[in-house]
């Protein structure tokens, strides 16, 4: 029996259950969830982080860099040009500070989309990036769920692959697409430092997470879908032949045994 609204239904009469898919969770101890949401927040600065791991493994790459500022300064005294000096100026593709630094790059090997790139973080004002809102809001959800990640179909996708490169030939090229004049032998020496950086470290912590998330979400699936054809019990069952025939000759025999008594009642 089915109890609807506090009345009896019978069986024959009740819907079959409705089978809902099971709650699937990847389960994380208090280090690996901690461990996890480090990753997702560094993934929110990525691009702030980036920037940073770029120019520290430039200078890495090539040490003779971290005087650029400094020569270009003395030049210009030692030729006394008698010029207001300013850090500003390097980001400035007019000025003489900005053409000397140009020219200690070349003399690396390094084109100027290079050194304008570098020179930029001299520029008076910078864009920041913030992290897209979902994002954010998808971070906050994850701390809260406190180790206990739900993975199911319709729950969110908390690690999505980065769709970097982040081994030394394929950011070798990429660095090579951001600076088309950079040469193949110089991207590659660069590119040795840059993959080593945390930045490069974190991208390739979130493809693992996004990897192992995938799949617990694909088993949790195949597992409600394994389970999800219940045995519905025949609730019509078909009545047995023979009911129909006895029903009949009791109903017979009760006719002849009140013709007999009305009989006797009314004519003897």
């Amino acid at each position: 029996m089915l109890t609807c609204g506090g009345f009896a239904v019978p069986a024959a009469h009740a819907a079959p259950a409705v089978q809902t898919a099971q709650v699937c969770t990847v389960e994380l101890d208090s280090e690996e969830f901690l461990k996890a949401t480090d990753t997702a927040h560094r993934y929110l600065e990525r691009e702030e982080r980036l920037s940073q791991d770029r120019y520290a493994s430039l200078l890495a790459a090539f040490p003779e860099l971290a005087s650029v500022e400094t020569d270009v300064r003395r030049r210009i005294r030692d030729e006394e040009l008698g010029i207001y000096l300013a850090n500003e100026h390097f980001a400035d593709p007019s000025t003489i500070e900005y053409r000397y630094a140009v020219e200690r790059f070349a003399e690396l090997g390094l084109p100027e989309d290079v050194a304008a790139w570098y020179l930029s973080r001299h520029a008076p004002t910078r864009t920041n990036v913030t992290p897209p809102m979902d994002e954010i809001e998808k971070y906050h959800a994850l701390v809260a769920t406190k180790g206990h990640i739900p993975v199911g179909a319709e729950d969110q996708t908390w690690f999505i692959h980065t769709g970097l490169a982040t081994d030394t030939a394929g950011i070798a090229t990429g660095l090579q697409e951001r600076f088309p004049q950079l040469t193949a032998p110089l991207a590659q020496r660069w590119a040795e430092k840059l993959a080593t950086t945390p930045t490069y470290d974190n991208f390739r912590a979130v493809d693992a997470y996004a990897e192992r998330f995938e799949a617990a979400r694909h088993e949790c699936e195949a597992q409600n879908l394994a389970g999800a054809k219940p045995q519905v019990p025949d609730l019509h069952p078909a009545a047995s032949p023979g009911w129909p025939l006895i029903t009949g000759i009791v109903m017979l025999l009760g006719l002849l045994g009140y013709g007999a008594f009305a009989y006797v009642t009314f004519y003897a």
